[in-house]
């Protein structure tokens, strides 16, 4: 088990409560997917969207010189998981 009130994380009583229930609430699919990060470079807003739904990734690297519109899509990071501990729904 690991502990959440101490280092790396502090959390209180509420947050400690919230990261066990969105992990009870998890899927499989969802736990492993917790596993990667994917820079998604190149992909348009729609495409990210639905690889989002998809693979419900733990992080997505950003580079903020990377950040620009053109061409077909968004080239750079976009951040969001339907049930990330750390991401959850900012697309």
């Amino acid at each position: 088990m690991v502990d959440l009130r101490g280092n790396p994380f502090y959390l209180d009583e509420a947050g400690e409560r919230w990261v066990k229930e969105t992990e009870t609430a998890m899927t499989p699919h969802e736990k492993v997917c917790q596993l990667f990060a994917d820079p998604l470079m190149g992909k348009s807003r729609e495409e990210l969207i639905q690889f989002l739904e998809e693979y419900p990734l733990a992080a997505i690297p950003f580079r903020a010189r990377l950040w620009q519109r053109g061409g077909s899509g968004y080239h750079g990071r976009a951040s969001g998981a339907k049930n990330s501990l750390s991401l959850r729904g900012k697309l």
